[in-house]
């Protein structure tokens, strides 16, 4: 996450401030699916391993208050709290096999918008050489509304590879267990942050 923050100070150690800037996170899944081959009353298990690399990402705006608290020669203490809004493009680029065939995946990697809420209390430490002041503190994000439905339509492998053997996942049926799936859910995160501010 990188972004500026502009504050309007008050008379007591109070600021106003909107904050601005762009977020990308990512994470790789690998998870198994169990479905089954059925044919001509014989049933074979199959299971679907899939490989998710799930991404979020765009700009984000927000606006909060932060609170100074003088504790010794050139340090303060800030807390902080921000609210915001995330525009952000959301895509699951996820293959996979089954059994020995590869899956096509309908829609796979395509991307979903989405506007995620989410509010950001923070503790940091400043040091103030004015005009300048630098400051290192740990936040902590919680985004509390799920993510968008995900594109994906049926998966399978090539049935142009069903051969002699029934048993092959190229002869099993097209399988929905991935679609309607979300891009994410109401989730926390720690997030370290470092800035450079200057008074003007």
């Amino acid at each position: 996450m990188v972004g500026a923050r502009a504050g309007f100070e008050l008379p007591v150690p109070l600021s106003i401030e909107l904050t601005v800037g762009y977020m990308s996170l990512w994470r790789s899944i690998d998870r198994n699916i169990a479905d089954s081959v059925t044919y001509e009353g014989s049933t074979w298990p199959l299971t679907y391993a899939l490989e998710d690399t799930l991404r979020i990402r765009g700009p984000f705006v927000a606006g909060g208050a932060s609170y100074r608290v003088p504790i010794r020669k050139q340090w303060s203490l800030v807390s902080r709290a921000t609210v915001g809004a995330w525009f952000g493009q959301s895509t699951d680029t996820v293959t996979g096999m089954a059994g020995d065939e590869p899956l096509n995946i309908a829609n796979a990697g395509e991307s979903v918008s989405s506007t995620l809420l989410f509010v950001i209390p923070e503790l940091s430490a400043q040091w103030d050489m004015a005009p300048w002041s630098l400051s290192a503190g740990m936040s902590v994000l919680f985004a509390p509304n799920a993510g968008p439905t995900l594109p994906h339509g049926e998966m399978g492998a090539a049935p142009d590879r069903c051969g002699t053997d029934p048993s092959s996942a190229a002869c099993a049926r097209q399988s929905s267990a991935i679609e309607g799936e979300r891009a994410y859910g109401p989730f926390e995160m720690f997030l370290p942050q470092v800035s450079l501010s200057r008074r003007f």
